[in-house]
């Protein structure tokens, strides 16, 4: 299994180079707040930089697999856990 961490993978329209694809999801809202906590922006500027790509609703509607980011780091680990669980991979800790 290759896992590739392409953010602008459908924007690139690279999505044919891949058998499966996974978004991590977070709604708008908690997207623009982490946004702007993790790069020190304003909302302005962080508003502009998520309208520059294509939504997360899009790209979670287009994805194979989507995991839900809005929770703890444990309850997303979980889901990736299960997930590679699914094909008999056993995630490392």
């Amino acid at each position: 299994m290759i896992i590739m961490d392409v953010p602008l993978l459908f924007e690139s329209k690279s999505e044919d180079q891949c058998d499966d694809i996974m978004v991590i999801y977070v709604s708008e809202t908690m997207q623009l707040d982490r946004l702007m906590a993790r790069d020190g922006l304003n909302s302005v500027d962080a508003f502009k930089r998520m309208t520059s790509q294509m939504s997360i609703e899009r790209k979670a509607n287009m994805a194979d697999f989507v995991i839900d980011n809005s929770g703890t780091i444990e309850e997303t680990y979980q889901q990736l856990a299960a997930w590679l669980g699914i094909f008999g991979y056993q995630p490392l800790k």
